[in-house]
């Protein structure tokens, strides 16, 4: 980097999370005052019902860096990173959804990982919080899974930064995160995973929606290898087999868990599958 300090623009993109809105504010602008570094944040609420635009309002209202910006119908969150790309002047951009807790120093390490010319979007590696029975076990198996295919092959989400260089993401995405990726990749950078960032997630309570949850994604997994020409590094069978089977290895007394969360990986792909390909479902705006 040079010696002028670069500017972060961060957007949230948040629905009807009063609960932990003011708790991610917090801890985002804590963060982002120790890069030292100027920054704003902007929250796009959309079609919020409960109190998240209270909430960010006395935000706003006491700090000038944050900026409230209220979508009256749910657009979907594609919309609304979009409209966060328009007014973004960050050399740096950072997306979180709503719903996450960014681990100390987060930010601070992908303004590092950025230093770095060649990169041009970063991730960390969520873990789920409060996940609980049968379904938080296979979440949190999911994500185990995840970090270690992301250890062989980087896949971002929840929680990224990446340069100024998006203009847009397809409004019809249900899969921002693999969409910017194409985009970052396209124009010649590298992705960088950093396993040490944690990215605290909140998953699904139960199996139905769970099963949801991963249509939903593979269908916008589709998406993008469709429209631009793009895998995301869960996409293809054989590395997901070779993931599995190392760590089944290290892992031998979670092997049951394993195979029932690969038959409901299986079961939502396929339905994925026919919702894509036969009836056209798109699920950019995610009915939870």
């Amino acid at each position: 980097m040079d010696d002028k300090k670069p500017y972060i623009s961060i957007g949230i993109m948040a629905h009807n999370e009063e609960k932990n809105i003011s708790l991610l504010l917090g801890k985002l602008i804590k963060q982002a005052e120790d890069t030292t570094f100027p920054f704003t944040i902007t929250v796009v609420a959309s079609g919020c019902t409960d109190k998240t635009d209270h909430v960010v309002r006395n935000y706003e209202i006491k700090d000038h860096r944050v900026k409230l910006i209220i979508e009256q119908q749910r657009m979907g969150k594609a919309e609304a990173i979009n409209y966060f790309l328009r007014q973004s002047k960050g050399d740096f951009l950072v997306i979180s959804s709503a719903d996450i807790i960014p681990s100390d120093n987060s930010l601070r390490e992908f303004i590092n990982a950025l230093s770095d010319p060649t990169v041009g979007m970063v991730g960390g590696r969520p873990v789920p919080r409060f996940s609980f029975g049968i379904v938080g076990l296979l979440n949190n198996l999911l994500w185990e899974l995840h970090h270690e295919r992301a250890l062989c092959q980087p896949k971002l989400c929840e929680f990224i930064a990446f340069r100024n260089i998006v203009n847009k993401i397809p409004e019809e995405t249900a899969a921002d995160e693999a969409s910017i990726e194409a985009l970052v990749t396209q124009k010649g950078f590298k992705i960088k995973y950093l396993p040490e960032v944690i990215i605290y997630n909140y998953g699904p309570k139960n199996l139905v929606s769970f099963i949801k949850q991963r249509l939903r994604i593979f269908v916008g997994h589709l998406y993008v290898k469709q429209t631009m020409s793009y895998k995301v590094s869960t996409y293809n069978i054989i590395p997901l087999i070779l993931t599995v089977i190392k760590y089944i290895k290290k892992e031998k007394k979670q092997t049951l868990f394993i195979i029932m969360l690969i038959c409901l990986e299986i079961y939502a792909r396929s339905i994925a599958l026919f919702e894509y390909y036969t009836r056209n479902k798109l699920y950019s705006i995610w009915q939870r």
